[in-house]
């Protein structure tokens, strides 16, 4: 993704209201993460999808990786793209892969809870 589109996606995300300074880092991380292996469009979602479960659920965060990872995994899930593991977002987020299973649960519980009705 081109430069301009990345800082396009991470304005975006600064656009969005963040109850937690630690939220708009995951949001930053995220974008930052995410830059290069998807398109602006998957960015924004993954972001928006973050600032929504923020809003609504107001997780605890110890370690802005974790959650960067797990929506980035529900994401890259719900595009179908079966080369991302935990395994390899735990190294890149610098994070372990049981810990994102377990925020991955959450936002999948999120997601089908919440947006069911939205979607």
């Amino acid at each position: 993704m081109p430069a301009a589109a990345a800082e396009e996606a991470c304005s975006a995300g600064e656009a969005l209201q963040w109850n937690d300074p630690l939220y708009e880092q995951v949001a930053r991380e995220l974008t930052e993460g995410m830059t290069g292996r998807y398109g602006d469009e998957e960015i924004r979602s993954a972001v928006a999808l973050w600032n929504d479960f923020t809003i609504r659920t107001t997780p605890a965060v110890r370690k802005t990786g974790v959650f960067a990872a797990a929506v980035e995994f529900c994401i890259a899930q719900k595009l179908g793209s079966a080369q991302v593991t935990k395994a390899a977002l735990a190294e890149r987020y610098s994070v372990s892969t049981s810990t994102i299973t377990s925020r991955v649960n959450q936002l999948t519980e999120f997601m089908d809870t919440q947006l069911a009705v939205s979607v």
